[in-house]
């Protein structure tokens, strides 16, 4: 299974064990990746960022893809992450790895 599969089953599991918890909080998504003041474009790059400096495998996945599916370039990807190396190290710089070999494929 890919890192979207697994992804996918897990989150599965998720609803059928707390379907209220998530109801909840596919709310609070709903209303916050809302275009507002900033793009969709913009937070999913800032949720990406987050994703990848707190190390959270699954939110670089659906972070990454909501990147690409709201335009994002791989070039504006790759500018998000040296951010994220500037400011978590090496350890981000590791994880920003995985991040890029996604958006790669998924801009294929």
């Amino acid at each position: 299974m890919d890192s979207k599969e697994v992804l996918a089953e897990q989150s599965k599991l998720f609803r059928e064990n707390l379907p209220d918890v998530t109801k909840n909080f596919s709310d609070l998504c709903g209303t916050v990746f809302k275009d507002g003041k900033l793009s969709l474009k913009e937070k999913e790059l800032i949720a990406l960022a987050i994703a990848i400096t707190v190390k959270c495998e699954g939110c670089v996945v659906h972070h990454t893809t909501g990147c690409v599916d709201a335009g994002c370039t791989m070039e504006e990807i790759s500018e998000m992450i040296g951010v994220c190396v500037a400011m978590g190290g090496g350890p981000s710089k590791t994880f920003a790895g995985k991040a890029l070999q996604l958006a790669e494929e998924l801009l294929k």
